[in-house]
């Protein structure tokens, strides 16, 4: 098993791994590895702020076990995300 590409819906996600390779992203038509950080949370951005969040997925193997917990935040999908009006306000 493994993920399919596609980007984050939220508006931040938290990825706690082992040290086993699977996630990868798209960087200039290339899918990279990304290279777990002992005892680290990957942030994500997602969807919901002004740009659209990295492309990644989660590839496997069959010589290690690749663990991850993926912790997500935000509000539903539909949900318009916009700065508090008093932040807009002229000083």
């Amino acid at each position: 098993m493994g993920l399919p590409a596609h980007t984050d819906h939220g508006l931040l996600t938290l990825l706690i791994q082992n040290d086993t390779l699977g996630l990868r992203v798209l960087h200039k038509d290339k899918w990279v590895n990304i290279h777990p950080i002992p005892n680290s949370f990957l942030a994500n951005t997602g969807d919901h702020i002004e740009y659209k969040s990295v492309l990644h997925r989660v590839v496997v193997n069959d010589k290690d076990v690749r663990i991850s917990i993926a912790v997500t935040h935000g509000p539903a999908a539909d949900t318009t995300v916009s700065p508090a009006p008093m932040l807009l306000e002229d000083g």
